[in-house]
C-alpha cells in the first residue's frame, strides 16, 4: 500500500445546478397546487363530469400529477461538495494500480479443488505462502547437504531438455528441463492436507533385514513440497524422434550442466578383487569395508550378503543353483563388455526406443534418449554382486558408470539426462536408486553431495496431494513410478541420506487409492482402474518398503494373486518378474519356492549362449521394446541375484519357509 498527498483542489468537484437555488417557494406551489388539483376532482364527481369514462378522467388526473411531479423535482437542490482546504492523503491499494486481468478473483464460497487449495490459486500454479515454520530435525542432513549443493550450483539453465522434431537437425543443447521453483523450494514447507488422506502405515516388523521403514504414529503439521511451476512438456504432444537425430543428439558433456565436475576422481585406488571379499555379516548387523581414504565405512545390513565370503553357500540356501550363478557371471560379463567408453551403455546401441504400443498406447519411441536410466540398471546389476567403483571385479566399471551420471546431473539435482517426457522421471528414479546403492556400499563422501540433490530433486518432483510420481514432476501419480522412486529413497536413507517424512506417508496415501482385493493387497496401475499383476508385485515391494510384515494378510493375498501367473505362464513381462521376485523372496515360504522355481527354468533357458550376446537376454518380453537388450539383461540378472542382493525377514534362513509371525 503506497499513499501520496494530493491538493484536494485538483479534485473534480459538482457544478451547482442550473435553475432555481431556493426551492421553497416551488414547493409551497406544488402542494398547493395538488390539493386544488384534488379539491376539483371532488367537486366534479357531482357535475356533468362524472358520467364521463373512467379511462379518460384517469389519463387526465394523471398527466396534471405527472406535471406537478416535474416541477417538484426541478425545486430540489442538489447539494455541492465543498473542497476542503490543504493537502489531504488518499491511500491507494496495490491491487487499485494492476491490470484488471491481474487482479485477483475469488471463488465462492466452498469452491475448493482437490487437496482444499484455492481453484484461483492452482490454475496460477501459486501456493499460499505458509507462516515460518521451525526446521524439522530430521531434515536438517539433507537441507544441509542442499545448500553445499546450491553453493556449487551455476547459473545457467539447469538442464538441456530437448524435443527434437523427426526431420529437424539435433542442437547442442535444449530448452531446460525441469526445474525446481526456486532452490529454496527443496526444503520442505508447511502445507494444509486434506484431513481424510492420512492412511496408517503397515505394522511393521524388525527392519535389520529388508530395507523397510517402521510404522509411527502420523505426527501433526506434516511437511509436504509442491509441485515444480515448470511441468515438462505435455506427454500428449510429445514429438517421436527419428533413430538418426537420437544418435546424432547423445548427451554432450555441455560445460555448466553438472554441478560436480570439481570432483576429485571418484576413487583413488580401483581394486580388482573377489567378491567374497569382506567379513562375514550377522543378519541383524553391519559389515564393513575399507573405503577410499583408508577409514571404515559401515554397510547397512540389507546389503551385507552382497559381500559375505560365503555369498555362494547363502544364496544356495535361499534357491539359487550353480546354474544361476553362472547366468550372473555371464550377464556382468556381457553389460561389461558393452559400456560406451563415457561409461553410460547406450540404448540406441541396443534396440531401445521400439515402439510397440503397449496398452493401445503411442510412447513415441519411449526409451531412445534413456541413457541414465540404463546405465543406472546396469549399475544395479553389478551393484547387486557388492561391486562399487572402489572394490570388486568390475570396480573400474562402475566407476566409469558413476562418472557418467555425475556429468549429466542438472543443478537442480535431477539425473534424468536428455530423456524424454515418457522415460524421464523413471531415468531419474533408476539412477538415483543406483547412486544410493553405490554410495550405501562405499561410503565415498564425495558422492554423498550428488546423491542429496537428486534425493531432493525426487522429493519434490512428489505429487504434494496424491502422494505419487508421474511422467511430469507433480502430476497425479502412477503405480509404476512410485516403485522406482520409493526404492531409490529407501536406499538414500540407508546410505545416510534424510528424506522427509511427508514423503513416505504421501507414498502411503497414494498407495491406499489403488488398493483392491479382500484385504486390499491388489493394487492397479492408476485409481478407479481394475487391479493387475505386475502393479500389484511393485505395489506389494512398496508396502514392504513401507513396513508391511510378510505375514500381513494383504501380503499373503498379493502373493496368492501373483502366484496366478508364474514365469513362463501367460505373456511373457521381464518387468513383472523383477518387481515380483522381489516381493516373493520377502514372503518366502511356499510363494517364494514356487516362484523361484519357475523363474530360474525361465531365465536360464532363455539366456544368449552364441556371440556376440553371449550373456545377455533378448528383448522379446512386454515393455523390453523400450529398453533394449541392456534392460533386458539387467532386469534379469537382478532376478538372479535376489538371493543376497537384500536379506530376508528374520525367521526365514532356507528355502519352503515362511518368516516367523511377530
Amino acid at each position: 500500500m503506497k499513499s501520496w498527498l494530493i491538493d484536494p483542489a485538483a479534485l473534480p468537484h459538482a457544478a451547482p445546478p442550473g435553475g432555481i437555488a431556493e426551492g421553497g417557494l416551488w414547493s409551497l406551489l406544488l402542494w398547493l397546487g395538488v390539493s386544488l388539483l384534488t379539491a376539483a376532482v371532488g367537486v366534479l364527481l357531482f357535475t356533468r363530469w362524472r358520467p364521463w369514462r373512467p379511462l379518460k378522467k384517469c389519463l387526465i388526473v394523471s398527466l396534471l400529477l405527472h406535471l406537478w411531479m416535474v416541477l417538484g423535482l426541478s425545486a430540489v437542490s442538489i447539494p455541492r461538495a465543498v473542497a476542503p482546504k490543504g493537502p489531504q492523503e488518499l491511500c491507494i491499494t496495490l491491487e487499485d494500480t494492476l491490470p484488471e486481468a491481474q487482479r485477483g478473483r475469488h471463488e465462492p464460497p466452498g469452491k475448493t479443488t482437490r487437496g482444499g487449495g484455492s481453484l484461483a490459486l492452482r490454475v496460477a500454479g501459486v501456493a499460499p505462502v505458509p507462516p515460518p515454520a521451525e526446521p524439522k530435525p530430521h531434515l536438517a542432513p539433507l537441507e544441509t547437504a542442499l545448500v553445499e549443493t546450491r553453493q556449487q550450483a551455476t547459473s545457467e539453465a539447469s538442464q538441456p531438455w530437448r524435443e527434437t522434431a523427426a526431420r529437424e537437425p539435433p542442437q547442442a543443447a535444449g530448452p531446460p528441463g525441469p526445474r525446481l521453483v526456486q532452490p529454496a523450494a527443496l526444503v520442505p514447507q508447511l502445507t494444509n492436507r486434506p484431513e481424510n488422506a492420512e492412511p496408517a502405515l503397515a505394522t511393521a516388523g524388525p527392519t535389520d533385514q529388508w530395507p523397510r521403514r517402521p510404522a509411527q504414529p502420523a505426527e501433526s503439521g506434516s511437511i509436504t513440497t509442491g509441485p515444480p511451476a515448470q511441468p515438462l512438456p505435455s506427454t500428449d504432444t510429445a514429438v517421436p524422434v527419428s533413430a538418426e537425430a537420437a544418435e546424432e543428439s547423445r548427451p554432450p558433456d555441455t560445460p555448466g550442466r553438472s554441478t560436480h565436475k570439481g570432483l576429485e576422481p571418484l576413487s583413488t585406488t580401483v581394486a580388482r578383487e573377489t567378491p567374497g571379499h569382506g567379513s562375514r555379516a550377522d543378519p541383524g548387523q553391519s559389515a564393513s569395508q575399507s573405503d577410499a581414504e583408508g577409514g571404515r565405512h559401515s554397510i547397512p545390513a540389507p546389503y551385507s550378503w552382497r559381500i559375505a565370503p560365503d555369498r555362494s553357500e547363502v544364496a544356495r540356501r535361499f534357491g539359487a543353483s550353480e546354474e544361476s550363478e553362472k547366468a550372473v557371471d555371464r550377464a556382468l560379463d556381457w553389460l561389461a563388455g558393452n559400456q560406451d567408453p563415457d561409461g553410460r551403455w547406450n540404448p540406441r546401441h541396443h534396440g531401445a526406443g521400439d515402439e510397440r504400443f503397449e496398452l493401445g498406447r503411442d510412447r513415441q519411441g519411449a526409451g531412445t534418449r534413456a541413457d541414465t536410466g540404463i546405465t543406472g540398471l546396469a549399475l544395479l546389476a553389478f551393484a547387486g554382486r557388492g561391486n562399487t567403483h572402489q572394490r570388486g571385479p568390475y570396480a573400474a566399471t562402475v566407476q566409469k558408470g558413476v562418472k557418467f551420471l555425475l556429468d549429466v546431473q542438472a543443478p537442480d539435482g535431477n539425473l534424468a539426462g536428455q530423456a524424454a517426457p515418457y522415460e524421464f522421471m523413471y531415468c531419474h528414479g533408476i539412477a538415483t536408486l543406483a547412486l544410493s546403492e553405490i554410495v550405501g556400499l562405499s561410503g565415498d563422501a564425495q558422492l554423498r553431495g550428488p546423491l542429496a540433490s537428486a534425493v531432493a530433486y525426487t522429493v519434490a518432483s512428489q505429487d504434494p496431494w496424491g502422494g505419487g510420481w508421474r511422467y511430469r514432476p507433480g502430476e497425479p501419480g502412477d503405480t509404476s513410478q512410485l516403485g522406482w522412486q520409493l526404492l531409490a529413497l529407501r536406499s538414500a536413507e540407508l546410505a545416510g541420506i534424510a528424506v522427509p517424512r511427508s514423503t513416505w506417508e504421501g507414498a502411503a496415501r497414494y498407495l491406499a487409492t489403488v488398493s483392491a482385493g479382500t484385504h486390499g493387497g491388489l493394487a492397479a496401475y492408476r485409481p478407479g482402474e481394475r487391479a493387475t499383476r505386475t502393479m500389484t508385485a511393485e505395489a506389494l515391494v512398496c508396502r514392504q518398503l513401507l513396513g508391511l510384515w510378510p505375514t500381513h494378510p494383504a501380503a499373503r493375498e498379493a502373493g496368492d494373486y501373483l502366484l496366478g501367473e508364474l514365469p513362463g505362464e501367460g505373456a511373457p513381462n521381464r518387468y513383472y518378474w523383477y518387481y515380483a521376485t522381489m516381493a516373493m523372496y520377502q514372503l518366502q515360504g511356499t510363494h517364494w519356492e514356487l516362484w523361484n522355481r519357475a523363474l530360474q527354468r525361465t531365465l536360464l533357458a532363455t539366456q544368449r549362449r552364441d556371440a556376440p550376446f553371449a550373456g545377455s537376454w533378448d528383448p522379446t518380453t512386454r515393455w523390453d521394446g523400450y529398453g533394449g537388450r541392456v534392460y533386458a539383461t539387467a532386469l534379469a540378472t537382478l532376478c538372479l541375484e535376489a538371493y543376497y542382493r537384500f536379506m530376508p525377514p528374520t525367521g526365514a534362513d532356507r528355502p519352503g519357509q515362511s518368516p516367523a509371525v511377530h
